[in-house]
């Protein structure tokens, strides 16, 4: 007697293998060879690396002797690094709400002492003549509001 219910299943069994040989079958002309696919992935990753790198470098400020700090409502901004003899100003950018810069570590109370400032423009400018971390913050705000700057 004859089993249809196992022709049928026979049959997709069949089915699915063919479709399986005609996918693989079809690599196109853009497959690669996994050498290459891994040489690209590794080329890919350290390229974001630098980028990121280059991108964190930009957002802390490092510009080497000089630096800019922002004070604008509430923050200092950025934090920044320069190299020993360096310069860092500091720009009033927000508000004519009051802001000084006053240094808190050790290193920074006599170097950072910068007048209060309430019209919301000006500028403060300090050279930091040796390699440290000079921690900082408003003299109105306190702790709140505060940054550093790292000398190399």
């Amino acid at each position: 007697m004859f089993n249809v219910s196992l022709w049928l299943r026979a049959a997709a069994v069949l089915a699915v293998a063919v479709s399986g040989v005609a996918l693989a079958a079809c690599g196109g002309d853009d497959a690669k060879p996994a050498t290459t696919a891994a040489t690209t992935a590794a080329s890919n990753a350290t390229t974001k690396a630098a980028t990121t790198a280059a991108a964190t470098t930009a957002a802390s400020g490092a510009t080497g002797s000089a630096a800019k700090v922002q004070i604008a409502d509430n923050s200092f901004t950025p934090s920044v690094k320069i190299k020993a003899g360096g310069k860092v100003t500091w720009d009033w950018t927000g508000s004519a709400a009051p802001h000084s810069v006053v240094g808190t570590s050790d290193n920074a109370t006599t170097l950072l002492k910068s007048e209060r400032n309430s019209g919301g423009k000006g500028t403060y400018e300090v050279t930091f003549p040796t390699a440290g971390t000079y921690k900082y913050q408003c003299g109105v705000h306190g702790p709140s509001m505060s940054g550093e700057v790292i000398v190399e």
